[in-house]
């Protein structure tokens, strides 16, 4: 690389050195621009929901309240014992001596204890049932801030409350589920097992509604029949949901 020098308005002649180290600063300036072009644009992809169909590309969160299968019971029944008496003897009259006769102790009452029958062990298969009990929206990130509604009024974001319950006579090891909305679909994927009788209720939110739309949310359990169940008549639940 070649350095030059020349005057202007009678300036002094810029150095080699000097030269070299503006050139140094630019090339540092312009590898920045670039980096932050591309973080700019990575970002943009993260955030900004893209248009399919038409409809922006919604994303959907769930939040849960796991509720086990009720346990075997214990109950503690007293058995009522006979009273004890307590004999004091017969009184003398003889000036020498009175014989006293310390009292009885009473006998210590037991208390069987009675269990209930143990629950039978797992057997056969499990029955992943879902039903959407509830349409509405949530006014926060949290399935706390649900509001059951007919409508969602601008600004808020559609959600659905369902409940998802293992009605079979086993567990159902890691499951999955599907939330349906228009223009994507949004898998959960390995989610806790549930024991017979087990029950579950989720709240599934929506970003990026179209407004003034009825919007259709659907929920599929166990999506991709991964797990093996006695009934799958029961796996999807759908509602609409009015968009303000």
């Amino acid at each position: 690389m070649v350095y030059g020098t020349h005057r202007m308005n009678g300036s002094q002649p810029i150095s080699p050195a000097r030269q070299a180290a503006v050139n140094g600063l630019a090339m540092v300036g312009f590898i920045a621009l670039v980096g932050a072009g591309v973080w700019l644009a990575i970002y943009s992809t993260r955030f900004v929901p893209t248009v399919v169909n038409g409809v922006g590309a919604a994303a959907v969160y769930l939040g849960s309240v796991l509720t086990p299968a009720p346990d075997s019971s214990l109950s503690v029944v007293p058995t009522p014992t006979a009273s004890t008496t307590i004999p004091f003897g017969t009184a003398t009259t003889t000036s020498a001596t009175t014989t006293q006769v310390s009292p009885a102790k009473p006998s210590k009452p037991s208390y069987p204890i009675v269990t209930a029958p143990a629950p039978p062990a797992p057997y056969g298969l499990p029955d992943l049932a879902v039903q959407i009990s509830a349409v509405g929206y949530v006014t926060c990130d949290s399935q706390q801030c649900f509001v059951p509604s007919a409508s969602v009024p601008s600004g808020y974001k559609p959600a659905v409350k369902f409940n998802v319950k293992n009605n079979g006579t086993n567990v159902t090891g890691i499951w999955n589920l599907n939330v349906s909305v228009p223009g994507q679909d949004q898998k959960f994927d390995n989610l806790e097992s549930m024991l017979p009788g087990a029950e579950a209720t989720y709240v599934a939110w929506v970003t990026d509604a179209r407004t003034a739309s009825t919007q259709t949310i659907a929920v599929t359990v166990n999506y991709d029949g991964s797990v093996t169940e006695s009934n799958t008549g029961n796996n999807t639940s759908s509602a609409n949901v009015q968009v303000l």
